[in-house]
């Protein structure tokens, strides 16, 4: 793996296509065993680890620098805390041989309980140009402090699945069914059997993203993630922030955050902001600002912990 200007040059995020839409010698139906695991809908977002340890992101379509997307950083923040680099090292000879992909979860078109759900969740491992099996990404994920998207299903043979007669099940993730089901065999093949009562499929899966450049989210997922038709939130940047960075999750991220100072707390409050209300934020035309928000994060922040002392 090489670098070049700082970024690193990661692999291909793998494409998944409605199954129907998938070509016969393509399609996991083509024969053998399929693990059935929940499609949750949010941004493309993959990783990779340098020799000393830096992890390095990327999206589906872009390799980000040194500064993450506005809209990646909760998940981007999740994985650096939580990845156990020493772990990684242990497995492999080259760690920077191995891409980890997954879903940067964030409020898209399904409203998720994002207190439960982490901010990333892992879905394929690749190590060099290989693609590891779905069976040992189960396993590998957790070993190395990450969470797997969820597997409804194991070791289904195809004769036994019917997608037009699947009963979509309830969601790990909130009060609702899921999304999708993510169809995969065990030769790496997959599909998404989207659910039609969650997901509308009229969008184009490309929303603005914060430095004004779309998340590149069409070429992992199909059209209709990214779409929100509910109301958009109040523009106004102290409004918005009173609105949804309530007394009790300022105090929780300020517990979370430990001795950070408030400039530093205000940025974590305006990540979880746009984690949790991102199709809303980024709704086009978009009348969101950033630094207009932050500001008000600090001074939000200032004044509920001020009245804690």
């Amino acid at each position: 793996m090489s670098l070049a200007d700082g970024v690193v040059d990661v692999r291909d995020y793998p494409t998944l296509r409605s199954i129907d839409a998938v070509p016969a010698d393509e399609s996991p139906l083509s024969g053998g065993h399929l693990w059935l695991r929940e499609f949750v809908d949010g941004g493309a977002l993959r990783f990779t680890m340098t020799g000393s340890g830096l992890l390095r992101f990327g999206d589906a379509g872009r390799t980000f620098g040194d500064e993450v997307p506005l809209s990646y950083r909760a998940a981007a923040r999740h994985v650096r805390q939580s990845f156990d680099r020493d772990a990684l090292r242990g497995a492999v000879d080259d760690p920077e041989s191995v891409t980890f992909f997954g879903v940067a979860t964030r409020l898209q078109s399904v409203p998720y309980d994002f207190d439960r759900l982490p901010p990333f969740l892992g879905t394929e491992v690749a190590r060099g140009a290989e693609r590891l099996p779905i069976d040992a990404v189960e396993r590998i994920l957790p070993r190395l402090g990450l969470s797997p998207v969820d597997a409804v299903a194991k070791e289904v043979h195809v004769r036994d699945f019917h997608p037009a007669r699947y009963e979509f099940p309830g969601s790990n993730w909130y009060d609702g069914p899921v999304a999708g089901v993510v169809v995969r065999n065990r030769d790496g093949t997959r599909a998404l059997l989207p659910n039609p009562a969650v997901r509308d499929g009229d969008g184009d899966g490309d929303d603005d993203d914060d430095d004004g450049a779309g998340d590149g989210a069409t070429d992992a997922f199909p059209p209709g993630t990214g779409t929100w038709t509910g109301p958009d939130p109040d523009p106004d940047p102290t409004a918005l922030v009173e609105q949804f960075l309530t007394p009790e999750r300022v105090r929780t991220l300020a517990d979370e955050a430990g001795d950070a100072d408030v400039s530093t707390l205000a940025e974590r409050l305006v990540e979880a902001l746009v984690r949790e209300q991102y199709a809303r934020l980024y709704a086009r035309p978009s009348r969101f600002d950033p630094d207009a928000v932050r500001a008000a994060a600090r001074r939000r922040a200032s004044r509920l912990l001020g009245e804690e002392e």
